[in-house]
């Protein structure tokens, strides 16, 4: 059974006129009486009553229109979504993202995305550069927001989005947040949360420690925590100062205060980037790349 052949039935059905039913189909009539007959010897029924001048459905044909116009229906759907999918415009996207990225960068791309392509589901996932580089070696995600610099291993692009710099977060009693401008100088003797070490990515944690390196001081790193929303809680408490990307000012607390650093080093250049498989073929994946990225990435070969 063809799908061309249940168009013919589909003719016949409506106009109840062979002549009428294969000048619809620009076709002749010999060949759609050919192509009703050899339908109905496939399925072991009689579609139509021939009996008399008028040809009628029988009972069967009336039963089997509706699900040949649903078959054909299907049809033009499958197409459809077929070509969707191809163009990147359905599917699904498992995308991981540092905590940092939702200061604005995340909220701003999902939504410029969603415009674009509203029919491409998304699944979000959190973590650490680490973890995220454990979810691309599991197969566990197609594209992530990762805080750089970092470091990943051959296989994986990263291209950054967004750039930014280290600032001073500070509880609002300290001292230092009076002064309007910072130097490194500042920061000898004072007590720091960081990050936790992030293993084999490196993240915030390696860029501090870069930073303090550069700048010739070691003050101590007294407390440490997983995540940029829990250092600026332990900020909040007075524990202690940070380094934290200046995106994070974008939600301000009545209890932080953050500042420039006139003599931030070199090492203190951050950022977001995308993080994709150099293989990426998934067409939803790669029009991602392509809205965040402002530039299309090709499929490989």
């Amino acid at each position: 059974m063809e799908l061309r052949q249940l168009r013919h039935f589909i003719a016949v059905a409506e106009t109840l006129n062979f002549h009428r039913a294969a000048k619809r189909l620009n076709m002749a009539q010999p060949p759609l009486s050919v192509s009703i007959r050899k339908l109905e010897s496939e399925i072991g029924v009689r579609l139509f009553d021939r009996s008399s001048r008028v040809t009628r459905l029988t009972a069967s044909g009336h039963a089997a229109l509706a699900e040949a116009r649903e078959a054909i229906r299907h049809a033009a759907e499958l197409g459809r979504v077929a070509r969707a999918a191809a163009s990147g415009e359905i599917g699904r996207i498992r995308l991981a993202f540092a905590a940092s990225a939702t200061y604005r960068l995340l909220p701003n791309l999902l939504l410029a995305y969603g415009v674009r392509f509203p029919q491409v589901r998304l699944e979000l996932r959190e973590g650490t550069n680490t973890q995220i580089l454990n979810m691309f070696e599991a197969g566990d995600i197609d594209l992530a927001l990762v805080r750089v610099p970092t470091t990943f291993p051959s296989g994986i692009e990263l291209q950054m989005i967004e750039e930014d710099t280290l600032w001073a977060a500070l509880p609002a009693s300290s001292p230092l947040s009076l002064k309007p401008m910072l130097s490194m100088r500042d920061f000898a003797d004072q007590q720091f949360i960081s990050l936790i070490a992030s293993g084999r990515a490196a993240g915030l944690n390696a860029v501090t420690r870069r930073v303090f390196e550069e700048a010739g001081i070691s003050p101590p790193i007294t407390q440490e925590a997983l995540q940029v929303h829990t250092i600026v809680s332990l900020v909040e408490s007075g524990l202690g100062v940070a380094f934290l990307p200046s995106v994070c000012s974008n939600q301000p607390s009545a209890r932080v205060v953050f500042r420039k650093i006139e003599d931030m080093p070199p090492a203190g250049s951050t950022g977001i980037a995308l993080a994709y498989r150099s293989d990426v073929a998934d067409p939803a994946a790669l029009s991602f790349c392509n809205v965040a990225l402002g530039r299309e990435v090709r499929q490989p070969g």
